[in-house]
C-alpha cells in the first residue's frame, strides 16, 4: 500500500508536471525500445504502461498517447526492416553481428510462421526488437510488412496503454465489482481461458520461440567485442556463470530459489510491521472487510464454507495420509522429508507469529474462530502443501502441457482457499497474504532441500510402476477427495450476525470532528477525497428515508448483477435509470449505508450522494453524515464527477428546505477550503462548509 501511496501522491503529480513534454517522453521510449539491440534494454513497455495509468488519473489524454505509440512503435520498426533489409545477410555472413546458423535458424522461423509472427511477435518482448529486422533481411514485401506491422503496432500500444490505464483505475473497477456470485465466476472462467491461451501459445509456439531467441543471444555473446569484455573482467563473469549454471544445485536452482527465498522474506517482514503499527494496508483491511460484509449473500457463504475445508487441518491429513502412502509405494522416498518440514513447520511457525502478533480477528466474520487472525493458517498452508505436491507431479512429469495444469490446478486452489477465508471475514486482505508469503518461504525451503538432495543423487534409478501400484494410488485419491468432501459438506458452523453500531450519546455535533480524519471520506485504499457536506439528524432509518423520497430523491439499489445491467441498458438507449447503484465510499473505514440520487434525463448525469449512519446520537435522535456531488457526465465505465461540490450539497439543501422537510439547520465550518482529487481521478473544489439539517417529524 504504500507503493501505491507513492506512486499516487509523488511520482504521477510528478510526472503531470512535463505537460505536452510527456508525450514526446512517452513517444521516444517507444521508438527507442523498438530499436535493434538498444530495445533490449530500454524500458519503453514499462514507460508506455506508466503514461497509461498517468492517463487514467486524468494527467494526459489516452487517445492523444495511442497515437504517439504507434507512430513512435511503427517508426522505428521500420527503421530496424530497413536495416536488416539492407545490411542483415551481410552482417550474418561477416560473423560480426549475427552468426549465419542463428541468422538461418530466424529466417526459418519467420518463413514458417510469416505475417502472423510478425503481428504476434510485436507483443511479445525480444521479439518485436528483432522480427522487423528479419522481416527485412528475407526481403518481405513492404506493403504486406507495413501492414501487420501496424496491426501489431496498435495491438501493443494498446495492450501496454490499457493496462496502464486499468491499473490506474483498478481498484475502483474492483470496488464496483466486488462480491456477485456471477461475476466470481466470470473471473474464474477469463482465468482458465487466460491460462488455456497461454498453454496453447507455450505448446505451440514455444519450443521455437525459445530457440530464436537462444539463437539471437549466442550471437551477441560470440561477438568479438563482447568476448573482449567478458576476458577483461573474467572474475566476475565466472562467478556470474557459476550462479546460472543449470548442471549444479548450488548454480541456477540455488541462486533462483535465493533470491525468491529473500523477496518474501522482505515483503513478509513489511506486511507484518504495516499491520503491527496499524499503517495503510491494516487500515485498508478494515475498510474492505466491510466492504466484503456488505455485499454478503448466502448462496456464496455456502459456497466458500466448502471450499475454506480446503485449507482445514483435518482435510490436510486425510490428503496428507494419502500422499505419504502414494510416495512410499511409487518408492519416491526422497520427497518425505521435504514435504514434512514444508508442512510441520508452515503450521509451527503460523501459530507462533499468531501468537505474537495477537491480532483479533475480524468484526464482520461470518463464524466464530478461536484463535488470532494474523497470518492465516489456512492460506499458509495451502501454499505450502498443495504447492509442494504440485512441485512433486511436476518434478515427476515430463508432458509440458500436463506440467501447466497441474501448476494452474495448484493455483486456483490456492486462491480459492485464500479468497474463502476473505470472503467469510474470518481474515483480513493481509492475513491472506501474509499467509501466502509464509507458506511460499517453506515450499523454497523445502524445494531446496528435496532439489539438493536430487543433484546429489542424480544417478537413481526410475522404477517401473506396476498396475496394482496405480490402482491403489487411485483408490487412495479418491478416497481422500471423498474425505474433503464429507469434511466441506458437513461444516455448517452457527452463522454470525453483523454486529450492531453501539450508540454513543453525544452534547454537540461538532463534537464528532475533533477527529479530523472524520470530516473526509476515503478511497478503499485509504487517499482522502471529499468532505462530509451533510449532516443529518432523524429518528430513525425510516424517517430519514421518508424525508429523502418527499424532496423528490431516490434511495439507489444495491449494486448486483441486475442493476449493472439495468444501467448499461439505460447508458446504451440514453434513458433515466432512477435508481441506478451507486459504488461505494468509506467513512470511519465503513461503507456507505444509502446511496441516494436525484436522476436527469439520461443515466449519465445525475445528483448523488452516500450517507453514513453513525454510532452517535443527539437528544435521542441518530446523527448521519453525508457527502453530496453530481455526475456531470460518462468516460470509460465510471461518471465523471463535477468539481463543485458545493453546489450539489446547497441543491440537496434546497430540496429538503423548499418541501418543507427541515425543522431547524445550521452551516457551519468543517474543513479550511481546498482542492483535491476524488477515488476516479476527478478534481473537486469546495469551501469546507456543511450543512446540519434536523428532519421534521
Amino acid at each position: 500500500m504504500h507503493i501505491i501511496d507513492t506512486i499516487q501522491n509523488i511520482i504521477l503529480p510528478n510526472i503531470s508536471h512535463l505537460g505536452i513534454w510527456g508525450y514526446w517522453i512517452l513517444f521516444s521510449a517507444a521508438l527507442l525500445e523498438t530499436i535493434l539491440i538498444v530495445g533490449l534494454f530500454m524500458p519503453g513497455s514499462t514507460i508506455v504502461l506508466i503514461f497509461g495509468a498517468l492517463a487514467a488519473n486524468g494527467y494526459y489524454d489516452f487517445g492523444d498517447l495511442m497515437w504517439f505509440a504507434v507512430i513512435a512503435a511503427l517508426i522505428g520498426d521500420n527503421i530496424n526492416y530497413y536495416i536488416g533489409r539492407k545490411y542483415g545477410y551481410s552482417w550474418a555472413k561477416n560473423k560480426r553481428f549475427i552468426k549465419e546458423k542463428h541468422f538461418e535458424k530466424g529466417r526459418y522461423f519467420f518463413n514458417t510462421y510469416g505475417a502472423k509472427a510478425l503481428f504476434l511477435g510485436r507483443l511479445i518482448p525480444g521479439l518485436k526488437e528483432t522480427f522487423p529486422f528479419i522481416a527485412g533481411s528475407v526481403k518481405m514485401d513492404m506493403r504486406k510488412f507495413l501492414f501487420w506491422d501496424l496491426l501489431g503496432c496498435i495491438a501493443w500500444s494498446l495492450e501496454f496503454l490499457s493496462v496502464g490505464y486499468l491499473f490506474g483505475s483498478s481498484l475502483s473497477l474492483a470496488r464496483a465489482w466486488l462480491g456477485h456470485l456471477t461475476l466470481l465466476l466470470a473471473f474464474i472462467f477469463l482465468l482458465f481461458v487466460l491460462f488455456y491461451m497461454i498453454k496453447f501459445l507455450i505448446i505451440k509456439d514455444g519450443k521455437s520461440i525459445w530457440q530464436f531467441q537462444k539463437s539471437l543471444f549466442y550471437s551477441i555473446k560470440e561477438n568479438p567485442d563482447v568476448e573482449a569484455f567478458t576476458k577483461k573482467h573474467s572474475k566476475l563473469f565466472d562467478f556470474l556463470a557459476k550462479r546460472v549454471d543449470r548442471k549444479k544445485f548450488s548454480g541456477l536452482p540455488l541462486t533462483l530459489l535465493s533470491i525468491s527465498f529473500v523477496y518474501l522474506f522482505i515483503a513478509f517482514i513489511g506486511t507484518l510491521l504495516d499491520v503491527m503499527h496499524f499503517g495503510q494496508i491494516a487500515q485498508f483491511d478494515l475498510m474492505f472487510s466491510n466492504l466484503l460484509a456488505s455485499f454478503r449473500s448466502l448462496s456464496l457463504v455456502k459456497l466458500f464454507l466448502f471450499i475454506t475445508m480446503l485449507g482445514n487441518t483435518k482435510t490436510i491429513i486425510i490428503i496428507s495420509l494419502a500422499v505419504l502412502i502414494i510416495l512410499i509405494i511409487h518408492k519416491k522416498h526422497n520427497y518425505i522429508l521435504p514435504l514434512s518440514v514444508t508442512v510441520i513447520f508452515t503450521v509451527l511457525s503460523d501459530n507462533l507469529i499468531k501468537y505474537l502478533v495477537g491480532r483479533q480477528r475480524p468484526l464482520a466474520a461470518v463464524y466464530h474462530e478461536s484463535f488470532y487472525s494474523f497470518p492465516s493458517g489456512h492460506a499458509a498452508i495451502a501454499v505450502a502443501f498443495y504447492g509442494f505436491i504440485a512441485y512433486i507431479l511436476i518434478r515427476e512429469i515430463k508432458n509440458l502441457k500436463s506440467r501447466l495444469n497441474i501448476a494452474f490446478a495448484a493455483f486456483l486452489i490456492i486462491f480459492l482457499t485464500g479468497l474463502s477465508r476473505i470472503y467469510l471475514s474470518v481474515h483480513y486482505f493481509s492475513d491472506v497474504w501474509a499467509g501466502y508469503m509464509l507458506g511460499a518461504l517453506w515450499v523454497i525451503t523445502g524445494i531446496a532441500i528435496s532439489e539438493y538432495y536430487l543433484f546429489k543423487h542424480k544417478n537413481g534409478s526410475s522404477h517401473t510402476i506396476n498396475p496394482s501400484v496405480k490402482i491403489v494410488s487411485i483408490a487412495l485419491i479418491v478416497l481422500s477427495l471423498s474425505g474433503y468432501a464429507y469434511l466441506g459438506y458437513t461444516f455448517k458452523p452457527e452463522l454470525l450476525k453483523l454486529p450492531q453500531i453501539k450508540t454513543v450519546p453525544i452534547d454537540n455535533i461538532t463534537t464528532i470532528f475533533k477527529n479530523k480524519k472524520l470530516k473526509y471520506t476515503y478511497t478503499i485504499i485509504g487517499a482522502r477525497q471529499e468532505p462530509v457536506n451533510f449532516i443529518i439528524v432523524a429518528k430513525s432509518d425510516k424517517e430519514l428515508l421518508s424525508a429523502i423520497r418527499n424532496a423528490g430523491w431516490y434511495l439507489a439499489d444495491k449494486l448486483n448483477l441486475n442493476s449493472v445491467e439495468r444501467f448499461m441498458e439505460a447508458l446504451i438507449s440514453s434513458r433515466p435509470y432512477n435508481k441506478a447503484s451507486i459504488s461505494p465510499d468509506f467513512w470511519d473505514y465503513r461503507v456507505n449505508n444509502f446511496g441516494i440520487e436525484k436522476p436527469t434525463k439520461s443515466v449519465k448525469v445525475r445528483h448523488h450522494g452516500r450517507i453514513w449512519k453513525t454510532p452517535f446520537t443527539i437528544n435521542g435522535e441518530r446523527i448521519y453524515v453525508a457527502a453530496l456531488s453530481f455526475d456531470e457526465g460518462f468516460r470509460w465505465i465510471v461518471h465523471k464527477i463535477s468539481p463543485y461540490v458545493d453546489n450539489e450539497r446547497d441543491f440537496f439543501f434546497k430540496n429538503l428546505k423548499n418541501n418543507g422537510l427541515i425543522k431547524k439547520y445550521r452551516l457551519i465550518r468543517l474543513t479550511k477550503p481546498f482542492t483535491g482529487k476524488n477515488f476516479y481521478g476527478d478534481q473537486f473544489f469546495t469551501d469546507g462548509k456543511a450543512y446540519i439539517v434536523w428532519i421534521k417529524d
